[in-house]
Order: structure tokens, then C-alpha cells, then sequence
């Protein structure tokens, strides 16, 4: 049997696309854009104090953080549900197009729910700032077009929601590994973060080997957490 095609992942994501923003679910969409970028807005206008650019730099974290991190946890459970999508609609799907199908789909529809919140969270933030803020301003601040965080510091913003996104999926796939196995893994990638801060106080170390330590450290365990999940999900599906 064939063990990937694009056309079928594509099929699938589109399928996904559908359950999520689709079949009456609009209303319910659009109610959970406003709720999250209003609280969101709030929260972090309480927290930043007098401080606009913080509030809006904290505002951009969370929107990116949120938005792609539950889109891939929703996900993740269509996949492991037996009443999932893959039963819904009968698709001949396999694992590996379903999974290359999982981050594809996160970023699609964490972008297009990313961009729903930025257009709300924009318009609160506009009626907010004469209120909560005294900085003077030269025109409109807007949410990810200088407000905040420039475009380098956002798109690692996302590279860290991914990240982090799938080493949750790696805990909630746990019991699929030894307990040994997966501790040793967890224990070993703590310490590959820890010891570069350790060697910089004790040794004199400078800053910027931690910052190049840390990225060759974060791409090893990416392909470390991306084998361990696929190797979870065959274990699930073969169960």
C-alpha cells in the first residue's frame, strides 16, 4: 500500500478546514474570535500597565501562541477519536498523510484564526489606548505592523508555538513509549537547555553561544519530538 500522497493529504486538510469552520459551526467561530480577542486585549492591557508597545508585544505572543497551539491540540484529538474525521468521511487516508496533514492543517487554520483575532484585537486596541494609555502616538498602532514585535521576533513567535505544541502532543502520546524511555528523553532535553545557562554563569561563557546553542538544541529535539509522535500514532492506530 501506497505510504504518502499529497493529493490525499490535501483532501484530508481540506476536510479538516470544513469540520472546523464549517456545517453550522460559523456562528460558534466567529463568538470564539471575539471572546478570545477581547480577554486576551484585557488580560494583557492589566498586566502591561502604562506600557503600549509591551501590551501589544504581549497581545501578538498570546494571539500567535493560542491560535496555532489549540488548532493543533483539536486536531490531535480528531486523530486519536474514533469518531474523528478519517470515520466521518470514509477517506482512504494513511497514517503518514494524516500526520504531514496535522501540521499542515495547524498552520492553515491557525493562520486564518490568527488573522480573525489580529482585525478584532486591532479595533479593541484602537477604542483602548486613549483610555489606558498616555504614550503619545503618531497615528493608528497596530497589532502585527510595528505595534508590537517586528517580523523576525513573530515568526520565531510561531516556530515557538510549534514547538511547544509538539512536545504536548509527545507527553499526551506518553504511554505509548516506555516509561524509562520517554523520562531519559524528557530529563535529556531539560538539561540540553539548562547546561548552556549553566556553563555561561560558571565558565564566562558569552550570551550569544547560548543563543545559537539553544537553536541547534531546539531544531534536534524538533526532529526528535517529530519521530517520537509518528511512532506514538503507528503504535495507536495498530493497537
Amino acid at each position: 500500500m501506497k505510504s504518502f500522497a499529497v493529493k490525499e493529504m490535501w483532501k484530508f486538510s481540506l476536510l479538516q478546514l470544513n469540520e472546523m469552520f464549517c456545517y453550522g459551526k460559523k456562528k460558534a467561530f466567529i463568538q470564539l474570535l471575539f471572546l478570545r480577542s477581547f480577554s486576551i486585549c484585557v488580560i494583557c492591557a492589566l498586566v502591561s500597565g502604562d506600557s503600549l508597545k509591551e501590551c501589544l508585544s504581549l497581545i501578538e505572543q498570546l494571539l500567535i501562541l493560542l491560535s496555532y497551539y489549540f488548532t493543533f491540540w483539536s486536531l490531535v484529538e480528531n486523530m486519536r477519536n474514533d469518531g474523528g474525521l478519517i470515520n466521518k468521511f470514509m477517506l482512504p487516508v494513511t497514517l503518514a498523510e494524516k500526520y504531514v496533514s496535522l501540521f499542515f492543517s495547524t498552520f492553515l487554520i491557525g493562520t486564518v484564526m490568527l488573522l480573525g483575532c489580529a482585525i478584532l484585537s486591532n479595533i479593541f486596541m484602537q477604542l483602548a489606548i486613549p483610555l489606558l494609555f498616555t504614550e503619545e502616538t503618531n497615528g493608528p498602532v497596530l497589532l502585527f505592523l510595528g505595534g508590537g514585535y517586528g517580523l523576525k521576533q513573530l515568526m520565531l513567535q510561531v516556530v515557538i508555538a510549534f514547538y511547544v505544541a509538539l512536545w504536548t502532543l509527545v507527553v499526551m502520546l506518553r504511554k505509548q513509549y516506555s516509561k524509562t524511555r520517554f523520562w531519559l528523553i524528557l530529563v535529556l532535553c531539560v538539561l540540553s537547555y539548562v547546561l548552556p545557562v549553566l556553563c555561561m554563569y560558571g565558565l564566562g561563557a558569552p550570551k550569544s553561544i547560548i543563543k545559537y546553542t539553544w537553536s541547534i538544541v531546539s531544531v534536534v529535539w524538533s526532529i526528535v519530538a517529530v519521530v517520537m509522535t509518528y511512532k506514538g500514532f503507528r503504535k495507536l492506530e495498530f493497537r
